[in-house]
């Protein structure tokens, strides 16, 4: 996590997944999470996932972009950041590597 969590942080995690021999991990694909908001397909071709979780503590509102590559789940955690700086942000990754 980088940045101050009261005004303006993001986030990022990388969890590999521990998928079967029946799951499709050859594909660049958005997370199959139910409840998953709408879409963002970065410059680069991977399809994200479009997230909302907010505290009810503070009542502050982080948006999380997520992506299954590969066998890997690559999620982005901004809170603060308005929509063309997300996707910004988000346009500069390059998963790839993930894919192998």
């Amino acid at each position: 996590t980088y940045g101050d969590t009261n005004e303006k942080a993001f986030a990022l995690t990388v969890t590999r997944n521990d998928f079967s021999d029946a799951d499709d991990v050859t594909h660049i694909s958005g997370s199959d999470a139910e409840g998953a908001g709408d879409k963002f397909v970065s410059e680069q071709g991977y399809t994200f996932d479009k997230l909302s979780d907010t505290d009810e503590e503070s009542g502050k509102t982080a948006e999380i972009m997520t992506a299954n590559v590969g066998q890997y789940e690559y999620a982005m955690v901004f809170l603060g950041f308005d929509e063309s700086e997300m996707e910004d942000i988000v346009n500069s990754v390059d998963l790839s590597e993930y894919a192998k």
